[in-house]
């Protein structure tokens, strides 16, 4: 089931789309794929309570303005991929999103991981040597982070989208 799956190659991913030779089954395959491994990250939350209150605070309005800036990336983000397909052939847009998100988001996540396990090595550091002072620091960094993890989700999905539906030559 998972052997004609691409979870690293969109490059692979978007050749087969380009040529037409993709099917909606493997697509249906692809999301079934992308929905349970984003249902994962509802299964294990992860939750960082903090007996001091200002920084409580920071944490709620960080989680806030986080949950308003994704909204406003994925927004622009879903807008400006769809432009570059109707900009090129115009064809098959949930097909190619659909499909390109799975390998865009885990080749992302991957990254985001290592990235992740460096942030936490260096905000350990910085709440031990800093205080509280360390932990806003620190919950600054995985703000821009996770900022930059949704962006550059929809800036390369825009890109293999534009290359499949020929508004951008490779």
């Amino acid at each position: 089931m998972l052997k004609d799956i691409y979870f690293l190659n969109s490059q692979g991913l978007s050749e087969e789309l380009k040529s037409g030779t993709f099917s909606e089954i493997r697509a249906l395959k692809h999301l079934i794929v992308l929905s349970v491994l984003g249902g994962f990250t509802f299964e294990f939350p992860v939750v960082t309570e903090f007996s001091e209150t200002e920084i409580s605070l920071w944490k709620n309005l960080g989680s806030l303005l986080m949950m308003i800036i994704a909204g406003v990336i994925t927004y622009y983000g879903v807008w400006l991929t769809y432009q570059a397909n109707e900009k090129g052939d115009g064809k098959d847009f949930f097909l190619r999103f659909i499909s390109l998100s799975l390998p865009v988001g885990f080749k992302l996540a991957l990254y985001f991981l290592l990235t992740g396990l460096g942030l936490a090595v260096i905000s350990a550091l910085l709440i031990t040597g800093l205080g509280s002072f360390g932990v806003v620091v620190s919950m600054l960094v995985m703000f821009i982070a996770t900022t930059a993890f949704y962006g550059l989700f929809f800036v390369q999905l825009r890109n293999h989208i534009a290359r499949v539906s020929g508004y951008e030559s490779q």
